[in-house]
């Protein structure tokens, strides 16, 4: 199933956007779906398109079951990009310049005494856009069972270089955060054999090889880039050390992986990060070591949950299909949701769902009502697509 999107006019929009800083960050999400070319197998890609940046997500997958496959190298791919200026002047994305665009963020869960890495193991549930406007925010979610695993991925247009983000189990009463893992690769994965891989904290210069362990108490806000060979790129992480237990570690050869273990009984950990392009690391570091305590107080300060209308009459969006607004008026889903309410009845189900999960929003805990209202409202437009192409057109053009 490919989702009505055009790649370029998405493309062209978060430039245009990008460019001119006063106007609303928006981004999209493109989802394709084909056969694996392996028996029954399907192979979907989901790609969040943001305003400097995108962000990928691969996986091979049996539709009966739903479980993953891992085969071939491209069975799971997991990735985060930054845009930029690069060689010879070009402006473009840089694979191999910043993060991992392989496996870029892993996450252990424990549930009742066995871990799990949901976000390779578990089938992705949805990308789904919360919030644009001033504020973007947009998630990465996964069904457990007790629960759901969220990233959360937020930028503010005063500061849209620094990606905000959180790692959250939301509604899980038994699963555990065990270890989140985040991967850069500060220039390109090979180099000559002279190059080393470095990272600067607040208190120390060390190697992959030297720096093993860091103090999580000191060393909160790590710079990762290359000395001696490709020494213009490079990636920056701030992170809370009240959510971090007493040890992390790094390591990497290629690429440098860094290992959070979040302290016991901590659901949500949080993380602040950037990057560095066309910019010695001589000139480049020390401005970050310099701001990093004012954004440790900005990421403790930060309003993770998304924006509603303040009428409380507004529904949260789901935007695969282009939709350019981050709220839709009751009144007008119910006008349009006449046109198909004959045709579908998954959509009058999913929409009847949307109404009472609407009227006990106020007792429940926000971001689970955010995740459960944006999972049943893709599920409304989906049946409701499939009811009737002419009433999506109608319902996109209307609003």
């Amino acid at each position: 199933m490919k989702m009505a999107i055009g790649l370029m006019s998405a493309i062209s929009l978060l430039l245009f956007s990008m460019t001119f800083g006063q106007m609303p960050m928006t981004a999209v999400v493109v989802e394709t779906e084909q056969d694996a070319g392996r028996g029954n197998l399907k192979h979907i890609e989901r790609w969040l398109l943001f305003p400097g940046g995108k962000l990928r997500y691969q996986r091979t997958f049996n539709p009966e079951t739903r479980q993953t496959v891992s085969e071939r190298y491209d069975d799971y791919l997991h990735g985060l990009a930054f845009a930029g200026e690069g060689s010879g002047g070009k402006w473009g994305y840089h694979w191999s310049g910043g993060w991992d665009w392989w496996r870029w963020l892993t996450v252990t869960v424990e549930r009742d005494g066995k871990k799990q890495d949901v976000t390779e193991e578990v089938f992705q549930t949805a990308m789904v856009v919360q919030e644009q406007g001033k504020r973007l925010v947009f998630d990465e979610i996964w069904q457990l069972e007790d629960g759901f695993l969220v990233i959360r991925y937020l930028f503010e247009a005063s500061q849209p270089d620094w990606l905000w983000l959180e790692v959250a189990l939301v509604g899980a009463k038994r699963s555990r955060l065990d270890r989140v893992q985040i991967t850069a690769y500060p220039t390109t994965s090979t180099g000559p054999r002279y190059r080393k891989r470095w990272m600067t904290t607040l208190t120390q210069d060390a190697t992959t090889e030297t720096g093993r362990g860091l103090k999580v108490a000191s060393e909160w806000c790590i710079v990762m880039y290359s000395r001696y060979a490709q020494e213009e790129q490079g990636c920056v992480v701030v992170f809370d050390p009240n959510e971090i237990a007493a040890g992390m570690e790094a390591g990497g050869g290629y690429g440098i992986a860094l290992f959070f273990n979040p302290s016991p009984n901590v659901s949500r950990v949080h993380f602040a990060l950037n990057y560095f392009n066309r910019k010695h690391w001589r000139e480049a570091v020390r401005p970050f070591l310099e701001k990093a305590p004012q954004i440790l107080q900005q990421l403790r300060a930060m309003r993770w949950d998304a924006q509603l209308e303040d009428d409380g009459d507004a529904l949260i969006e789901w935007q695969p299909l282009a939709f350019s607004e981050k709220a839709i008026w009751v009144q007008k889903v119910r006008s349009v949701f006449s046109l198909a309410s004959e045709e579908s009845k998954d959509a009058r189900e999913a929409f009847t769902t949307l109404q009472n999960l609407w009227q006990k929003s106020s007792g429940m805990e926000r971001r689970l009502f955010e995740v459960e209202y944006s999972l049943q409202w893709r599920k409304f437009v989906t049946a409701f697509q499939k009811a009737s192409k002419d009433a999506v057109n109608t319902f996109v053009h209307k609003r």
